[in-house]
Parts: structure tokens; C-alpha cells; sequence
């Protein structure tokens, strides 16, 4: 890996973006200043301001695509928030703070309120085992901290997601007063989004969310045939959806990007047991920033070990200097953060990731990955289609 890349809470992250967003919809949040990069352009005027979330469309993506539709748009680069994944980021999108205080820090999380390693955005825990129904239903609530955005905000406010999740327990809760609406193609969720910022008849914001580029990068890789086409796609049908929009300012931007992941960089634990026998927990957080929480006894000889057994395909860092050096956002830190970020992160180097695998876990292959602080996974870019 080259420069660290990390995120610019201080104006220059999606944090910032959310800031801005909220500031045109009437409210303001606190500890995060607006992005400057949306300053001149008047959003509060609209009547429909419009987020477009494209999951895993990084900036370095956009960059070696530069004839495309939505590479010509560009006006800016954004960070994700650390780690550069979809559970800390779309959290951001929901609440407009970082994880520091949302306390979404991976897609695997230890939370001492269920006892286990956890999935919230699909509710379920890693260990394959249910929860009740109506302990499922009640999850979120006491998950997350972090003041729900979209009930504070001084316009009416639509979300478009995928059919699949859009009455997930995640979404319910976070979206909370707003109108919801599902999909179920790239066609209709360009359909529905015109339908949406047609209407003129009370001042909006919508929010609207599309994975496809980042589940087709996960199976096939970044470079892939498959993204390539389903990108030209997503193009054809964004030009035609921005020429169609009248007193609509539409943002798009992504939670993170991707990198490859080749076959020979995988790191599973199940061939380290001696850094497996230090854990208390499985691996949380993600293959690219694992949390590793660790017996007692082993506290002070965890990063030596782990500088031993993972040479240069690792760096391991405390996770509260981590924490203590803003990568998580700045200060109230929440204690639900603290505790969600285990004692050590393993931040792998270049495209390495690890994995470990419970017993019944079912074992998949991604080809491209996200988490880490590379410029491709950390940059995301900032695209103005209409105002």
C-alpha cells in the first residue's frame, strides 16, 4: 500500500456532504462543518434536492473512465469515513455523523447488547444462529446512538432503495417518517428516481440507493467485462434521467470504492493459530480492517505476534490510538464506538485482506474488496447532475 488515505472530516468527507444536505433541507448538525465544495450552488433553492448513493463507485473508477457521463459531471472528491465500507457509511448517510458517533464500524461487529458477532444492515448474527422476532425488530434501536437525520429535516423526504431491504428492520428504523419506496432494476430505480423529482408540489429531499456496481465488483472484479457493461448501462440511463429534470438538484456520490483482491493475497486465519488462539471473538469489522479482540493475557504480546505471522501484508495499531487519531471522526467519541473497535486493528497493506470462517459459515471468493485506507477504496467522487 502507498500513502495512507484518510478521511477529511474537517470538509472533504461524506460526513461533510450530509452536513451540507442538511444544511439547504433547514437543519444543522453539529461537530461537522459543510463541505465547501457545494457552497456556491444554492441548493437550499431547489425544490427537490436529490441524493443518489452508488455503492462502491470510487473515484479512481470514474478516473479511468473519463469520456463517461458521470465522469464529465465530476465537480469534486469526497472521502469515505474509515472504515471505507457500506454499514459505516450509509449509516453516515442516515444519521450525518461518523462512526465515532453512529457506532456502525464494519459489517461484522461484536455488540455487547446481543453477546454476539453481528450483521445489522441484514440482521443477523455470523454465527448462523436466530434471534427472536421481536428482539430482531427492536435491534436498531439499541444499536445506534446517533440521532436519526431524516425526521429533523424542514422538507418532505422519499427513499428509494432496493425491494429487497427496503423494509429491513435497518431501514425502517433509520428512516423514520420518510416515504419508502422499493425496486427492482437498474431500469425501474431510474424510472422511480424520475418519477420522484417530477413532482413539484412541496419542496423534497430523496435519498435513493443502488449496490449493483458493488455486488457485480465483489463476483467479478473491477476491471471485469460484467461492471464495464452494467457501468455503460448506468450512464445511458443517468443522461437521460438528467436531461428530464426541471428546479432539481441532484448529488450523486458513492460510500466507498473498490480494489482487487488477487487469489494469493487472501490471509486466512485458520492457517495462524496462534493469533486465532489470542481471540475472545471471530475476526469483526472487515477483511481489509479486521477488530481483533484479545485475551487478557496476551494484550501486550498480540502486535508483536502479529508482526511476526503476517510480515509486511499487515500493520496492526491499537484500536483506541486509532480511534484517539480521528479516523473513526472527531471528538464526543461514543462508547459504543470504543467498544465495537476490539483492542487491535489489523490494517492490511497493498490488496491483502483475512478471513476466518465459523463452523457452518458459508465460504465465498471476492474479487474486489473494500475497508481499507487506499485511495481507491477511500476516495469517492463528488457528481453534480443537474441544479
Amino acid at each position: 500500500m502507498g500513502q495512507r488515505m484518510l478521511p477529511d472530516y474537517a470538509g472533504g468527507s461524506i460526513v461533510n456532504l450530509m452536513a451540507s444536505l442538511a444544511q439547504a433541507c433547514g437543519y444543522s448538525i453539529s461537530g461537522y462543518p459543510p463541505t465547501p465544495l457545494l457552497a456556491s450552488l444554492g441548493l437550499a433553492n431547489s425544490n427537490n434536492i436529490v441524493l443518489i448513493v452508488l455503492d462502491g463507485m470510487g473515484d479512481d473508477y470514474l478516473q479511468r473512465h473519463p469520456r463517461s457521463f458521470l465522469a464529465r459531471h465530476l465537480i469534486g472528491t469526497l472521502t469515505s469515513v474509515f472504515p471505507s465500507t457500506t454499514a459505516a457509511a450509509i449509516t453516515t448517510f442516515f444519521t450525518g455523523v461518523a462512526p465515532a458517533q453512529h457506532g456502525a464500524t464494519g459489517w461484522h461487529s461484536y455488540f455487547s447488547e446481543l453477546d454476539c458477532v453481528f450483521t445489522p444492515l441484514p440482521g443477523r448474527r455470523r454465527d448462523g444462529l436466530r434471534l427472536s422476532s421481536t428482539l430482531r425488530k427492536d435491534i436498531p434501536a439499541r444499536l445506534f446512538g446517533a440521532d436519526r437525520l431524516y425526521g429533523h429535516l424542514a422538507r418532505k423526504v422519499q427513499v428509494l432503495a432496493p425491494l429487497e431491504i427496503c423494509d429491513s428492520a435497518f431501514n425502517r428504523y433509520f428512516c423514520e417518517g420518510a416515504e419508502v419506496f422499493g425496486y427492482r432494476s437498474l431500469v425501474e430505480f431510474v424510472a422511480m428516481l424520475e418519477s420522484l423529482s417530477g413532482t413539484h408540489r412541496e419542496p423534497k429531499f430523496i435519498y435513493a440507493y443502488y449496490p449493483d456496481h458493488d455486488l457485480l465488483c465483489h463476483q467479478y472484479g473491477v476491471e471485469s467485462r460484467v461492471v464495464a457493461h452494467h457501468f455503460d448501462l448506468l450512464n445511458r440511463l443517468f443522461a437521460r434521467f438528467s436531461s428530464a429534470l426541471h428546479n432539481t438538484s441532484v448529488i450523486c456520490t458513492a460510500d466507498h470504492g473498490m480494489i482487487d483482491n488477487p487469489p494469493g493475497h487472501v490471509v486466512d486465519l485458520a492457517h495462524m493459530p496462534e493469533i486465532a488462539n489470542c481471540l475472545t471473538q471471530p475476526l469483526c469489522g472487515e477483511p481489509r480492517a479486521a477488530y481483533c479482540y484479545v485475551k487478557e493475557e496476551m494484550i501486550d504480546r498480540f502486535p508483536e505476534l502479529a508482526t511476526e505471522q503476517l510480515g509486511c501484508c499487515a500493520t496492526c495499531l491499537p484500536s483506541s490510538i486509532v480511534l484517539d487519531n480521528g479516523w473513526y471522526g472527531v471528538p464526543p467519541f461514543s462508547l459504543r464506538t470504543r467498544e465495537r473497535i476490539g483492542d487491535y486493528v489489523l490494517l492490511m497493506e497493498d490488496d491483502w485482506t483475512i478471513k476466518d470462517w465459523l463452523p457452518g459459515e458459508a465460504r465465498y471468493r471476492q474479487r474486489a474488496v473494500h475497508g481499507g485506507v487506499s485511495s481507491e477504496e477511500m476516495l469517492v467522487p463528488l457528481i453534480l447532475l443537474h441544479t
